[in-house]
């Protein structure tokens, strides 16, 4: 039997590059615990995905980029007010 050869793309948006699947982390989630994720990310998805590119609406894929680069800010920005809290506490010693 032979072997599918892989598919460097996804049914939607550009093709992107294969990653090994070992790469990513496990989401091991309840049901609960993905409906809080919902309900601090849903409002964001919800406003992305009815806005307006300049040349129309914005595309699934388009729509998950911007909810992964929104999460990849928001978390360099708290990491930021971390580090900066951190320092003010040594400063202030």
């Amino acid at each position: 039997m032979s072997r599918m050869p892989r598919v460097n793309h996804i049914p939607f948006g550009p093709s992107v590059p294969i990653v090994p699947i070992g790469d990513f982390s496990k989401m091991r989630l309840s049901d609960d615990q993905w409906a809080d994720a919902w309900r601090i990310c849903g409002p964001s998805a919800a406003w992305n995905m009815s806005r307006k590119a300049r040349s129309g609406p914005l595309e699934l894929w388009q729509v998950i980029a911007s909810a992964y680069l929104e999460g990849l800010h928001h978390g360099s920005a708290s990491v930021m007010e971390l580090q900066h809290q951190d320092q003010e506490a040594i400063h202030a010693e």
